[in-house]
């Protein structure tokens, strides 16, 4: 009889510090689809840190419908479990990006990759 192995999804990462008028950080991780819900293991997360000046609002809908906001936030974290979150998740960003571009919003200066060990971290960009 074989023994069961249980395999760990490769993870991807990335880290960048984006610099204009304020100055956010995103860490992005993302394993490889796994094969189905939650319990196979398939995870993204999303992180945002105010690093100066970001001026933004964050609001939670609980499950009694009660509304939670918070001004101005030190950092916000999302993540989604499971292959098809992750596929929405990412539909859900594309669709932003096509958003803002069609009002005519530019992205700052993208910073330049650095690879290092534990995935790709970018340096500081700025505009």
């Amino acid at each position: 009889m074989k023994p069961f192995i249980r395999t760990t999804p490769r993870t991807h990462h990335a880290d960048a510090t984006y610099t204009s008028a304020c100055i956010l950080r995103a860490e992005t991780s993302s394993t490889e689809p796994c094969g189905g819900d939650s319990g196979h293991g398939a995870r993204a997360v999303l992180k945002l840190t105010d690093m100066a000046s970001v001026c933004w609002t964050v609001e939670v809908v609980d499950e009694d419908n009660n509304v939670h906001a918070l001004d101005c936030p030190r950092s916000v974290s999302i993540e989604v479990a499971g292959d098809c979150e992750q596929g929405v998740l990412l539909a859900a960003l594309e669709q932003m990006v096509a958003t803002m571009r069609a009002a005519g919003v530019e992205p700052v200066e993208l910073p330049k990759p650095e690879v290092g060990l534990f995935g790709t971290r970018f340096a500081q960009g700025s505009n």
